[in-house]
């Protein structure tokens, strides 16, 4: 939504300034949905729009141009779990891609700013091949246009992986990914060192065959780093110029 103000209120004639939205605003029908969970709301009043934070990450990883409307939820069914998030439902009407994300209550009020965000951005890609992959399985798409987008995703899955389509996503997303969330973390947060952002990344993302053979040495230490940024109450997590929830 644009604000349009003309001078003296709109007396008199002048040039129409276009004053552009409050972050806040363009993410109000997410804050609202998330009331009670302030960490996660201030994230979303930080950015532009988490839906165009979004749109970046899949039109990088996957080429799309549709429009995103991502809206999230607190799932009290995923509490008393280690799942921060998962897809609720999907649509695609007139080119928009239109999904509700349950996240983890626990994580929205014990996780840092940097850990929700990064969890936002996972589940969204989940979101968008979780639609494909139905579209596929429903005939809407064939098998060579599922190939086309979604290649990893299909190689592992037919060729030798584990028949997971979950497992398939996670291969999918360390080959065409990683680099994408380290981006947008570096645009949330600027101060973050490079190791940092990379473990952020490669949360959710264990077990896959790159996560194996890249960093063999350094998996520990990864699950470690996500544990605590998960977990805010050590307060290790300023060492590394992460926020905690307010």
């Amino acid at each position: 939504m644009e604000v349009i103000s003309r001078p003296c209120g709109g007396c008199g004639p002048g040039p129409v300034i276009v004053i552009p939205p409050e972050p806040s605003l363009a993410n109000q029908n997410i804050i609202d949905s998330l009331v009670g969970y302030p960490c996660a709301q201030s994230i979303l009043g930080l950015l532009p729009s988490i839906n165009l934070e979004i749109k970046k990450v899949l039109d990088s990883t996957f080429g799309i141009d549709q429009t995103v409307n991502i809206k999230f939820k607190p799932d009290t069914s995923l509490i008393g779990t280690l799942v921060n998030g998962e897809t609720l439902r999907y649509t695609m009407t007139n080119g928009v891609f239109t999904s509700t994300i349950g996240l983890n209550p626990w994580m929205l009020t014990h996780s840092t700013k940097e850990y929700i965000f990064t969890t936002m951005l996972h589940e969204s890609l989940h979101a968008y091949m979780d639609y494909n992959w139905h579209l596929f399985q429903t005939g809407v798409l064939d098998t060579a246009e599922f190939k086309q987008k979604f290649r990893i995703f299909w190689d592992y899955r037919s060729t030798g992986g584990v028949n997971s389509t979950e497992f398939a996503q996670h291969e999918h997303m360390t080959m065409a990914y990683l680099d994408k969330i380290m981006r947008a973390l570096y645009s949330y947060n600027p101060g973050l060192s490079y190791s940092t952002a990379k473990n952020l990344a490669w949360e959710g993302l264990k077990e896959t065959s790159l996560w194996f053979t890249t960093y063999p040495g350094d998996t520990t230490l990864i699950n470690n780093f996500n544990s605590m940024a998960r977990d805010t109450s050590s307060n290790l997590y300023a060492l590394y110029n992460l926020q905690s929830c307010p």
